[in-house]
């Protein structure tokens, strides 16, 4: 039988994706350790973006938004491999609903032209999949494990640094002009 957390839950601000996180995953992790029973702090300490530990892998939310996220994942890296003209072999993610909306938010996704928007869109498209999940949780640990999830998008947002990527693109195109004029200053040496 799931525990519920009312006091908890009750305590914690709103997230919205359009909004910087209120509070950090550490803080979160802290108040965490304080409230909940140890199995359920095991499994919240057990999420992360990139991976969810076998504790938190045995909740029903959590395991539909793996099979999500990794359908998404395997269907965008289709896409950027074939339009680089590579074959990568994905396993279908089947007829189910979570995979027809995976494929659909990657074919979305896919066709935006700017890095920053698509990454901004994939984070809108996971955090879009978690709302839906939480229907029906409202203070048991699924809730919370979604919760965690959702600040970890807003935590990796808070990184983006837009004056940072601009500099880098800058030198990114610097050194392909750079590289360009070598090879063109060769060319011409050997020609000449």
């Amino acid at each position: 039988m799931k525990r519920s957390y009312y006091y908890f839950i009750a305590s914690l601000p709103h997230l919205s994706f359009s909004q910087p996180e209120p509070l950090s995953y550490e803080q979160f992790l802290s108040l965490s350790s304080s409230f909940l029973y140890v199995k359920d702090f095991e499994i919240i300490k057990s999420i992360s973006l990139s991976s969810i530990g076998d504790e938190a892998a045995c909740l029903h939310s959590i395991k539909k938004w793996m099979v999500w996220d990794s359908i998404f994942r395997a269907q965008l890296a289709s896409m950027r491999a074939s339009r680089l003209g590579r074959q990568v072999r994905i396993e279908k993610g089947g007829e189910s609903a979570v995979a027809i909306n995976a494929t659909m938010t990657a074919k979305e996704v896919f066709g935006i032209s700017s890095p920053f928007h698509a990454d901004e869109e994939i984070d809108k498209a996971r955090w879009d999949y978690l709302d839906s999940l939480q229907w029906g949780h409202y203070f048991d640990i699924d809730w919370l494990a979604l919760y965690s999830l959702k600040l970890l998008i807003l935590e990796r947002r808070a990184t983006f640094d837009k004056e940072k990527g601009l500099q880098r693109l800058q030198d990114m195109m610097a050194g392909v002009r750079e590289n360009y004029e070598v090879k063109e200053e060769a060319v011409e040496a050997n020609l000449g």
